[in-house]
């Protein structure tokens, strides 16, 4: 359950971190598209040629279908960037998320984008539009990987703050933790105490016998019978 929880945390994480990523992309691409020659962005190409079959083809809403579709990759490269590196300690920097962004750009502009003809490969492509592609790459895996530190650097809402460790000064090595401490010295003082009051029984039962002699004696001499003085004599 709690590894479960911690999967969806991570898939959220980098996919909000993926959204901000493909933002600043996008800014990259359109400066890239205004200095060089280059008229259609990759995400309109890709987006005419699964419809239609053909880069060359417009389709109804392709802008819109082309920001969805261009959002909808780079918030699912962050997902999985996430769980790639959700293990990873220390977390992954700017330099592993430029690097993973290289790799997608790799896979998608080398690999499955020429094979389904949406775009010449790089050595064919229209002047400028693979440099911009490698900018904005670039540009997105930094953003992507310093977005989803930031994220993971945040403190659970409502996760108690963690305090020292009891002991002296912070250190238990130097002893007991203050409360047993403190539960120590009030046993040694009730132990104490409890050996105080053990030693006055003795003295008291000695003063106690001693006063019990003397009332003896007194009442024994209270009831002895009083003799006669001497020499005393009755007359006839």
């Amino acid at each position: 359950m709690e590894h479960n929880v911690r999967t969806s945390v991570a898939v959220i994480r980098g996919a909000a971190a993926g959204v901000v990523a493909t933002t600043v992309m996008s800014g990259v691409l359109e400066a890239g598209r205004r200095a060089t020659a280059f008229t259609r962005q990759p995400p309109t190409l890709i987006v005419r040629t699964v419809l239609t079959g053909s880069p060359a083809h417009g389709v109804t809403a392709e802008g819109l279908l082309a920001v969805l579709a261009h959002f909808g990759y780079g918030t699912s490269c962050g997902a999985l960037f996430a769980l790639l590196t959700r293990r990873r300690r220390p977390e992954a920097g700017p330099g592993v998320g430029v690097g993973y962004a290289l790799l997608l750009w790799a896979i998608s502009y080398i690999g499955w984008v020429p094979a389904t003809g949406a775009m010449a490969p790089p050595d064919r492509d229209a002047p400028g539009r693979q440099a911009a592609l490698v900018a904005g790459h670039v540009v997105y895996g930094a953003v992507l990987a310093a977005v989803l530190r930031g994220l993971n650097q945040q403190r659970r809402p409502g996760a108690p703050a963690r305090t020292p460790p009891l002991g002296d000064q912070g250190h238990p090595s130097r002893g007991l933790p203050i409360i047993a401490r403190k539960h120590a010295a009030t046993s040694s003082g009730s132990r104490a105490s409890l050996t105080a009051t053990s030693d006055l029984f003795p003295k008291a039962r000695r003063n106690a016998d001693l006063a019990a002699r003397l009332a003896v004696r007194r009442i024994r001499s209270s009831l002895s019978p009083t003799h006669p003085a001497a020499g005393s004599s009755t007359t006839a």
